[in-house]
């Protein structure tokens, strides 16, 4: 009787986890379906801004420790990040908060001007999901809001813990990027230095 009651509560525990797992991932998928559409309305209000600024000839300077920024929907964009080999064309957040991550990646730290910039971004599938598959070499590309292009080539890629803050500061290249591996116990960052014969 007691092997019965044993087994019959084991078999109600594995079906609550499996439940559990299931109702974590719906809502990690709603999260990412949501986290796109965020990003592709920010990312064409931002493209039609910055075609409107070019062809009026505005120019914003920005604050120290800061880059140039457009405010849109509600955030402050500087500027939209490519990297076609990882089908990334996104637009980046000045500020990062958790709450800024559910529209579209953002700025860590740094700026262009003192070649020390770093973004971040959830991994989901649309937003850094597959920076991953950037290889040594790849084209990486920052475009600011005056729509000049800031071109970069992957130079190296790590993984590091959450608690390696000073590590990725530290780092000497002018770009780096980073998102979650999965499951979230670490970071996977990937480096990017100046390609000179390219950009505009």
């Amino acid at each position: 009787m007691k092997r019965k009651v044993r087994g019959s509560i084991l078999i109600i525990l594995g079906l609550l986890l499996a439940f559990s797992g299931a109702a974590l991932y719906a809502n990690y998928e709603r999260q990412a379906a949501l986290a796109e559409q965020n990003a592709e309305v920010l990312l064409t209000e931002l493209s039609r801004t910055m075609e409107e600024r070019r062809l009026k000839g505005i120019v914003t300077e920005a604050p120290e420790g800061q880059m140039p920024q457009i405010l849109l929907e509600g955030h402050a964009l500087i500027g939209i990040l490519e990297a076609e080999e990882a089908g990334i064309r996104l637009p980046i957040i000045e500020n990062w908060s958790y709450e800024n991550l559910q529209y579209s990646p953002c700025r860590y730290s740094g700026t262009l001007e003192e070649g020390n910039l770093i973004l971040l971004g959830h991994n989901y599938y649309r937003h850094l999901g597959n920076l991953g598959q950037l290889e040594a070499g790849d084209a990486v590309t920052f475009i600011d809001i005056s729509g000049k292009s800031h071109a970069f080539q992957v130079a190296a890629a790590e993984v590091l813990k959450p608690t390696q803050v000073e590590e990725l500061k530290s780092n000497p290249y002018p770009l780096a990027i980073f998102t979650c591996t999965d499951g979230g116990e670490s970071r996977y960052v990937v480096y990017c230095e100046k390609n000179e014969g390219m950009g505009t």
